[in-house]
Formats: structure tokens, sequence, C-alpha cells
């Protein structure tokens, strides 16, 4: 496709096509200029390659990769946004845990002969029962630790929705490029 020189009011020259005939553009240095209708955009002259005109309506094109991870990036944003917000949506309240009221365990143990402790306490240590006690967890232990996780998930789901904006975040600063000549 042939491409034109078209000379502005204040003597700067611009590339045109003919695709940009009867329309109005905007040139490099911020001019809004009308591009001649086709007729008399044969009579302009002819842009050679390698001359010192600008090209006017060029910016803001992209290339094909610039594209690809523009696209790439912004699906992996979603995803890693979408999991994260579904994780916290369905992520069960915080339950606030009483301590062992301690008092009344030691009244209880208190309440026992020391005979029938000695034998529940070689009970619980031979059959290992002491180490499933120690690590016995209520209904609401469970619920805050079920929580802890969950929120990993949902950090972890953001953290891949940064990822996909830096990727977005590049493809946007690296991608546009102008018109070649």
């Amino acid at each position: 496709m042939p491409k034109y020189l078209l000379t502005t009011a204040d003597g700067e020259q611009i590339v045109v096509t003919p695709t940009q005939a009867g329309e109005m553009i905007q040139t490099p240095n911020g001019q809004t200029v009308e591009v001649p209708p086709l007729r008399e955009m044969r009579t302009l002259p002819e842009y050679e390659e390698g001359g010192a005109a600008r090209a006017a309506g060029g910016q803001g094109e992209w290339n094909r990769a610039a594209g690809m991870l523009f696209a790439v990036g912004f699906v992996i944003m979603l995803i890693g946004v979408g999991y994260g917000a579904f994780v916290m949506m369905r992520m069960p309240e915080a339950v606030e845990i009483e301590p062992l009221p301690q008092e009344l365990i030691t009244q209880e143990f208190q309440k026992l002969p020391a005979n029938e402790s000695l034998n529940m306490w070689k009970e619980f240590s031979e059959n290992g029962y002491l180490e499933k006690i120690r690590n016995l967890r209520t209904r609401d232990e469970m619920v805050n630790l079920y929580r802890e996780a969950q929120l990993k998930f949902a950090v972890g789901g953001f953290g891949v929705g940064m990822i996909g904006l830096a990727l977005v975040a590049i493809a946007a600063v690296t991608g546009a490029r102008s018109k070649p000549g």
C-alpha cells in the first residue's frame, strides 16, 4: 500500500495511508489534522523508506507476542482473583476458643483416689492415649485450622492473580510500538 507525505500547517511532515483518507488524525506533536480525500492524497509526494517523516496514527498497534502475553496474563489474573474470592466467600468465621477451666480439671482429678489415678495413668501411657489426648482438638480448633488453610489458599489465588496482573502490565508497557515508517 502506498504511503504519502502530508505537510501540516506548521511545516511538519507526517506519513499517511489511503485508509486514513478523509479522517481527522493526530500528529505526533499533538495537532489534529484532516487527511485529504483519496483523489487529493494521490497528488501528495510519496513516502520513501528511510525518510525523516514520522507516521501518524501508528501508536497503539500491538505486536502479536504482546497481545498473546496480555491475553494469557489477563486470563491468569481472572482465574487467580476469581479463585481467591471464591475461597474467601466460603471461608468459615473464626471461632473464639475458650481455654479449659484448669480448676475444674484439677477438682475432678482430686476426687479420684490415688490408686485409681495411678492405674489410669499407667493405662493411658501404656496404650499411647496420652499422645492422642495431647493432639486432641475440639471442633472450634478444627474450624480455626480449616480457616487458616483456606486463607492460605485464598492468598495463593490472589498471588496468582498478581502474577497475571504483572504479565498484563509487561505486555502493556512493551507491547505498543509505532508503525514502521
